[in-house]
């Protein structure tokens, strides 16, 4: 894991932003941090899912499945919930 540490530290502004806004080059550093750093990624669509969650109807049974999820899901609870929320074009997305 030490030598992911400088590649995990420039991967920062792809975890922060919202999946919609995701450059081409920030989808490829979530790719690569979904194979080597599973707890960081699954972080990172836990916080994609309650932002989603929040902005969406029934978001009461959402939330009962955010929460139960890392209490021994091995999945996510709806992997349709990424993305969700629509999206852009790539002409319109902001450079890293």
């Amino acid at each position: 894991m030490p030598q992911h540490a400088k590649g995990l530290k420039d991967c920062r502004y792809a975890l922060w932003k919202n999946h919609e806004d995701l450059t081409a080059r920030q989808e490829a550093k979530l790719a690569w941090i979904a194979k080597v750093n599973s707890p960081l990624y699954r972080a990172y669509l836990m916080k994609e899912q309650l932002r989603i969650a929040i902005h969406t109807k029934g978001v009461l049974a959402m939330l009962d499945e955010w929460l139960a999820w890392p209490s021994g899901a091995a999945s996510p609870p709806s992997s349709s919930w990424v993305g969700r929320s629509g999206g852009t074009s790539g002409a319109s997305r902001r450079p890293c």
